[in-house]
């Protein structure tokens, strides 16, 4: 004891830091002196322990950082250790607790446990805790002895087993797994024949779950011993495997069999480690052995493909949730297994998409691609019927998690019919699948889930949907998804939103209750309904407050109780408001109209166009083929700023629309008949024109003049605004509208408020070609106002070169005496009168030689001359005089006012 005097100094000190320094030092130097004879040292450890209690963490904490030092003095620190477990029972719990802690010496823990009796239980917890506890430890021959010792304690407690509880036959089963894959222990003979035996025995246990697990461990036991249990008894084993899988209804089995059929042993594997949750190894050749025995004996395809449809009546809810499900018909879908078999999986899709909750496995929207993948090729699968889908979206209900999946599958198969259809080298299509037609997909609220998804409660459970969905939306609608619909929706979500629906109700009460009749004469027994409503909104005009009111209530709705006055609005007011003064009720109108979009937009668009149209019979098909057709409704809506906002709304939807509908229809019809003589530069041709014209319809909504109202001013801009997004998206609709021409005194509105209208300067000399008169004075007066805007040097290089000699050419046509235009009819009066508007097409060219002046005041030199000319040779053309005055006027101004001239305008050299 000569190492520990000092230890007995620290103790009667109590300086418990100086007792540890005391302790860690004799223990180390005594260790040191072991050399060679070290007998004496566990019992000299002994007695320090004996006289100084307290120092048994010290005493631990020294042997292990002795260890750590010198890994050679593992057996003297075991046998130290052994020595105090003997000898001082009281102190194996601490020791076992500090070895486990520090993952040291294992053996010596398996070996206190089975003096305490708790080996099998220790075990299992070490191996439930840290499956690689053991991996440092591989090459330990005391820890593999001792581990030997365990595994034939634990198979004498086999023999009887299944008598015992539950949860002890599974965590017996488990060890037996750890003993032969990741300890690699051999099992003698007899131990096999046990453990098969237990297998075999009749199972005595009620409870479904724990039944279900040690089923599982059963199965991965025999598949991680499979080449020790072969080598026995080939028979016994396929039996043990048979009755193991005719007992299991789970999707762990199905698994199995699906990775058994598809060779796909690395996950056999994978599932095992699962199960066990223990890094076993499986031998390849067991594994191969076991793939024979599925697929041979046990489980054919047809078989898993039954039991995988059936799996959801046996399952509980934690394997439901477990995922495993969508794992296994999604591998056999993958495998084809369910064609092979010829069974259609309609039904369980069906059935999963109204009953799975999520957040959803990662793997179901692939396993519903595939399954529409499957149904368009193949006819042993149904889609989901029509009346199916439309069943499942009932008018304003609120949307639920199975209502996203069923539009994914909705807009998925006809994303994928449409591509497989128009596929160069497509392979043969179901004649039994077709697309879900317009009357199907024209009741699906596609905005409405969009919505539900985007919260924020809903996109973690709904992630894996979203994208898919977003995707298939802006390809089949992109009308829907337009940047400028969901701006226009944002700007009328406004503070007002948050004031409370009740002070709504109570407001509009207020306002009706002199005209309630009957019993609802108080605000509790108040009921907004239809028969309320819709009075309110026809007499807009005569009561505004109350009409104000009700549509401030309206708008603040949810959108599935909005949705049931939509007909309400679209009927009885839209038509109204078109008479309407008040710029509240204007200004409303148009929120409503926005809230109504983002629920319905597609149903909103066309009723609102028939509640403005005369009536008469008018479909969403008949908009998309010809959209120019909304330009017939009441000539009202095109002079309230509120109410042409919403028409330009739908307008560009429906053209957007339109484009979409005459490409898909064209690549269908390309499909069917090979012979059309139709080609896409037609459909091109088509489009643009359509877009031109709507454009120049538009346009021609404009007022010009200089003494606007302000309606009438918001309308030219709003127009002119829209007119230039497009331009902006297709240059040629912009050369198509000038081509075709419009209103001389619409030039300048559409210069001054489209600010793409620089890019005329692109085609104007091509304009300037064309053979009819009437366009060369449009391209010159188109001209003249663009330099004015414009006066930069490509513009100043197209009047040099090309307007001003075209202008002095034209105008020299202009006669010497003025031309009147007679009333009659024959064919000499009429060619008169072509004469005449000739004539006065020519002093229109004449006035622009003033504006190309203000742009570009250094030209006078060249115009200044040209004009003296002309109006001296023609006197006596009073008209011409006159407009040679205007012009020289404009030119003496500039000339007076050099100051105002914008710099751009000075000379260009």
């Amino acid at each position: 004891m000569q190492n520990f005097v000092a230890v007995q100094s620290a103790f009667e000190t109590g300086n418990q830091a100086h007792l540890s320094r005391a302790v860690h030092e004799g223990v180390v130097n005594l260790l040191s002196s072991a050399q060679p004879t070290p007998s004496h040292i566990p019992t000299t450890i002994e007695s320090l322990l004996q006289t100084y209690p307290s120092t048994l963490s010290n005493i631990l904490n020294s042997l292990a950082h002795y260890l750590s030092i010198n890994p050679l003095s593992q057996d003297l620190i075991s046998s130290i250790l052994t020595h105090l477990v003997f000898s001082r029972p009281e102190h194996r719990a601490p020791i076992r607790h500090f070895l486990i802690s520090k993952n040291l010496l294992i053996h010596v823990v398996l070996h206190i446990s089975l003096i305490q009796g708790d080996t099998v239980d220790v075990l299992h917890s070490l191996l439930s805790t840290e499956s690689t506890y053991f991996s440092n430890e591989s090459s330990n021959t005391a820890l593999m002895e001792q581990l030997g010792v365990t595994k034939s304690a634990v198979f004498e407690r086999v023999q009887g087993l299944s008598k015992s509880p539950l949860p002890t036959q599974c965590i017996l089963m488990r060890l037996i797994s750890a003993f032969t894959g990741y300890f690699k222990l051999q099992l003698t003979p007899e131990e096999s024949h046990a453990c098969l035996n237990y297998i075999l025995a009749p199972s005595s246990s009620t409870n479904s779950f724990e039944s279900i697990r040690l089923t599982r461990l059963k199965l991965s036991t025999l598949i991680v011993a499979a080449d020790q249990f072969f080598s026995v008894s080939v028979e016994k084993f396929t039996q043990a495997l048979m009755k193991v899988t005719q007992s299991d209804t789970s999707e762990f089995t199905l698994m199995l069999g699906v990775f058994c059929h598809t060779n796909q042993l690395a996950e056999v594997r994978d599932l095992v480690r699962g199960v066990l949750n223990v890094q076993v190894v499986v031998s390849p050749d067991g594994l191969q052995r076991l793939r024979s025995i599925f697929t041979e004996k046990l489980l054919t395809e047809t078989d898993i493909a039954h039991r995988s449809l059936a799996l959801r009546k046996h399952a509980t809810s934690s394997t439901l949730s477990s995922g495993l499900e969508i794992v296994v018909v999604h591998e056999l879908l993958k495998a084809k297994i369910y064609q092979k078999a010829g069974i259609d999986v309609k039904e369980w899709i069906m059935q999963a998409i109204r009953t799975l909750k999520p957040p959803y496995h990662s793997q179901f929207p692939e396993l519903l691609k595939i399954y529409v993948e499957t149904l368009i090729e193949s006819q042993t699968f149904t889609r989901i019927s029509d009346l199916e889908v439309t069943a499942s979206f009932e008018r304003g209900a609120a949307i639920q998690p199975y209502h996203v999946v069923l539009l994914f599958q909705v807009l998925y198969l006809n994303d994928r019919y449409f591509a497989k259809r128009i596929a160069p080298n497509t392979t043969e299509i179901n004649p039994t699948c077709s697309e879900y037609p317009e009357s199907v997909m024209n009741i699906l609220p596609i905005n409405r889930i969009l919505t539900y998804m985007e919260r924020a409660e809903n996109r973690e459970g709904l992630g894996a949907f979203y994208p898919s969905i977003a995707s298939l939306v802006a390809s089949q609608y992109p009308q829907i998804v337009a940047a400028a619909s969901f701006l226009q929706s944002e700007n009328h979500l406004d503070e007002e939103a948050l004031i409370p629906l009740d002070y709504r109700i109570r407001i509009l009460y207020d306002q009706l209750k002199p005209s309630l009749r009957g019993g609802a004469t108080d605000l509790f027994s108040f009921r907004v309904t239809e028969a309320t409503v819709i009075p309110v909104l026809k007499a807009c005009n005569q009561e505004p407050w109350a009409a104000i009111a009700c549509l401030e209530y309206l708008c603040a709705l949810e959108s599935s109780q909005l949705l049931m006055y939509l007909d309400v609005a679209v009927d009885h007011f839209f038509p109204t408001v078109l008479s309407s003064t008040n710029d509240r009720i204007r200004s409303l109108f148009q929120k409503l109209f926005q809230c109504l979009n983002s629920i319905s937009p597609r149903e909103v668009w066309i009723k609102t166009i028939k509640a403005w149209l005369p009536k008469g019979i008018l479909t969403n098909q008949d908009v998309l083929q010809n959209p120019l057709i909304i330009f017939r409704v009441d000539e009202r809506v095109f002079k309230i700023p509120e109410v042409f906002a919403v028409f330009l709304q739908i307008l560009d939807c429906y053209l957007t629309s339109s484009r979409h509908y005459y490409f898909h229809t064209y690549q269908m019809n390309i499909f069917t008949d090979k012979t059309s003589k139709i080609k896409e530069a037609h459909l091109y041709a088509l489009l643009e024109l359509q877009e031109s014209a709507a454009l120049q319809a538009l346009l021609e909504v404009c007022e010009a003049g200089e003494m606007l109202s302000d309606d009438a001013i918001r309308i030219n801009s709003t127009a002119c605004a829209f007119i230039h997004q497009r331009f902006v998206l297709a240059k040629k609709s912009m050369k198509l509208m000038h081509f075709q021409g419009y209103r001389d005194d619409l030039i300048p509105v559409a210069v001054e408020k489209i600010p793409s209208m620089h890019v005329c300067f692109e085609f104007l000399a091509e304009l300037l070609q064309q053979h009819s008169l009437e366009k060369q004075v449009f391209a010159v007066i188109l001209a003249s106002h663009l330099c004015v805007k414009y006066p930069i040097p490509a513009s100043h290089q197209l009047i040099v070169s090309t307007v001003l000699p075209k202008m002095i050419a034209m105008c020299s046509q202009i006669s010497e005496s003025t031309v009147v235009a007679p009333t009659g009819s024959t064919p000499q009066e009429q060619q008169q009168r072509q004469i005449a508007a000739t004539q006065a097409s020519l002093l229109k060219v004449f006035i622009c030689f003033g504006r190309i002046v203000q742009a570009f005041p250094f030209l006078i030199e060249k115009i200044d001359p040209f004009i003296n000319t002309m109006s001296q040779t023609r006197p006596a053309n009073i008209e011409f005089i006159k407009v040679v005055a205007q012009v020289k006027g404009m030119i003496q101004e500039v000339m007076r006012n050099p100051s105002q001239v914008n710099k751009s305008t000075q000379r260009i050299k």
